[in-house]
């Protein structure tokens, strides 16, 4: 039986940064159980008494009140509180709530998981099997979406909270009936969940003749057990839930509702918590409640527009262009995207750390990805201390390059005084150079992040910035330093950028982290030595389809970059002095070749009609 076993201190330190500090000590992980009687796995009487001042709290305050509803939000994972009940109503659990329910939190500031969230555990009383410990109304197929509700007595306040927050909180009712719908219309549709029945199934069913020779039953039984749960499942999926939200939670419909995105593959769509995989994808969506739209570009395209059965809504918001409808009938809605116009500014250099891999801290973490061949970014924490650098698994969707996914992130641990980040940036042949990156804190990480920069490799400024010093946030947010004015940046092979640390740097506790490092430049075409017309030709230059590269010496190998720095064509191994490429399907815009020889690199730009 090989699984994750959830209610694990290795489990919550792994995946979120939560350790006890010893076995049976009240920090830093609240655990608690209800198996018959309730009980701390972990964090002891103060564990069931936190959560109960909490129970307390949302049942005797009004949770419309913004002041309310923020604290709770500040101590409830609310999402998951959602889903926990969502998936339970869905598979109608009669075995949970007074059993098989568990719920924990950290208390480690420089962790993650710092409020109240929902572990599933044991669902074998589901689909229509096993015995109704719980006292749910209705155990069939047709029951409705709020059966569990209403009932009274069973569990540690968690029926009482989502029926109170629901009832009295416009945002939980707008997420919780439109998470109910996102799920119909994705994850648990009908399509979705029996592949997914099917295919463990499939798993099974080779092993339960020898299951029956140990344990006793027949086959048929088992076949007829598998399609009594299917029967169930079909059921469920289907319009009865639908019909069952409607006359729960005060809303019309469904309607059906067609996405689209154009140009075809430019973009997604996501409703409400859901992003859309596939176009056209046809939704049914509830009326009398807010549907909160999201328009996602892919790399190189930006937002352009909203048409909404033919009329179309602009928003000034390209970064996050939300719009929220009311839907009263059948809807056509299309995101619409327009290509960002090429540039020459590149990605020279990437950390997106999500290949990073720590057993034990470390000082130096290389560049994920370089333009620059030959170079050796490095980024390095200085100083001693008794933590350095680790991977963090929540990584930032901010800076993104490369299509890399918003995956790991490098914790930088306290104490962090008179310690700093340092990067080897070498800008050879590159001007114009821009830094970011996305960072946050923990709570008690460190407050202010101080970036300098050094054109000799010892000496450190901060001339010429318009600004060096950024406040750093629980949430991520994006540093930008630009120093394309700043002339001893431009091609200059011992350029380094620092980071130091201000507030809340002597404390054992608490992090930064960072994520999405980028170093960005335009070609300095004064760097770059001149190559004379007997040195190499590329032609035909501007070009529609075919090049073809002659060089007085032997190629050892071609590469073709778009102007962000990602990599489109490259061949190895070339080891000839005429060489033809087909960039036929490349965009109209413009590339950098580059040629490697064994004397050096030369980069041709190319522009494609």
């Amino acid at each position: 039986d090989l699984r994750e076993k959830v209610d694990d201190n290795q489990y919550t330190d792994y995946y979120y940064g939560q350790d006890y500090t010893y076995r049976d000590s009240d920090n830093y992980i609240q655990y608690i159980k209800t198996w018959g009687s309730t009980d701390p796995e972990f964090g002891n009487q103060p564990a069931i008494d936190a959560w109960d001042d909490l129970m307390a709290f949302v049942q005797n305050n009004n949770m419309a009140l913004d002041a309310n509803y923020n604290y709770v939000d500040s101590q409830l994972n609310i999402d998951s509180l959602i889903d926990y009940f969502v998936l339970n109503s869905y598979m109608v659990n009669k075995d949970w709530l007074n059993w098989n329910t568990s719920w924990w939190r950290g208390l480690d500031p420089s962790g993650g998981a710092l409020k109240w969230r929902y572990a599933l555990w044991d669902t074998d009383g589901v689909l229509g099997h096993y015995i109704n410990y719980t006292g749910i109304p209705d155990i069939s197929a047709n029951a409705s979406p709020c059966n569990v509700e209403n009932l009274q007595g069973v569990g540690e306040g968690h029926v009482q909270t989502i029926k109170k927050l629901i009832d009295e909180s416009p945002i939980v009712h707008q997420k919780y009936v439109t998470r109910y719908a996102d799920l119909l219309n994705t994850k648990l549709s009908c399509p979705k969940v029996t592949a997914i029945f099917d295919s463990i199934v499939a798993v099974i069913a080779p092993e339960m003749p020898r299951h029956i020779l140990r344990w006793g039953g027949n086959m048929a039984t088992w076949q007829a057990n598998v399609q009594a749960a299917r029967n169930f499942l079909m059921t469920r999926c289907s319009q009865t839930l639908s019909t069952g939200l409607v006359d729960c939670y005060d809303v019309t419909g469904p309607y059906p509702v067609t996405f689209n995105v154009l140009p075809a593959g430019k973009g997604q769509i996501k409703m409400n918590s859901e992003w859309f995989q596939d176009y056209p994808h046809t939704a049914n969506i509830f009326g009398n409640i807010e549907t909160i739209l999201k328009a996602g570009p892919i790399d190189g395209w930006e937002f352009s527009s909203w048409l909404v059965d033919g009329a179309v809504i602009s928003t000034a918001d390209l970064v996050n262009p939300d719009i929220i409808l009311q839907i009263t009938q059948a809807t056509t809605v299309t995101a619409i995207f327009k290509e960002i116009p090429p540039t020459s500014e590149n990605a020279i250099y990437y950390w997106h750390f999500n290949t990073l891999d720590t057993p034990t801290d470390v000082v130096t973490i290389p560049a994920d990805f370089s333009l620059i061949s030959g170079a050796a970014p490095m980024m390095t924490y200085t100083g001693t201390g008794p933590r350095d650098i680790d991977a963090n698994q929540t990584g930032s969707d901010l800076n993104l390059h490369f299509d890399e996914l918003a995956g790991k992130c490098a914790r930088v641990r306290n104490p962090s005084d008179g310690r700093a980040v340092v990067f080897d940036l070498p800008t050879t042949g590159y001007k114009d150079i821009k830094f970011a990156y996305a960072v946050q804190r923990t709570n008690g990480g460190q407050l202010t992040n101080n970036l300098s920069y050094s054109t000799d490799g010892t000496n450190f400024t901060q001339a010429g910035l318009s600004q060096s010093a950024f406040n750093v946030t629980t949430d991520f947010s994006l540093v930008q330093i630009d120093l394309s004015a700043i002339t001893g940046v431009r091609n200059n092979p011992n350029f380094k950028v620092k980071i130091t640390f201000d507030g809340n740097t002597i404390g054992d506790s608490g992090n930064n982290r960072l994520d999405n490092i980028t170093l960005k430049g335009v070609v300095d075409d004064l760097s770059v030595p001149t190559q004379t017309a007997a040195t190499y030709q590329v032609f035909p230059n501007p070009f529609t389809s075919n090049i073809q590269i002659i060089t007085t010496e032997q190629m050892v190998d071609v590469s073709v970059y778009d102007m962000i720095g990602k990599s489109i064509l490259k061949k190895k191994n070339v080891n000839s002095t005429t060489e033809t490429l087909d960039l036929g399907a490349l965009n109209a815009g413009v590339y950098l070749l580059k040629i490697r020889t064994a004397n050096g690199l030369i980069t041709h730009k190319l522009i494609k009609q």
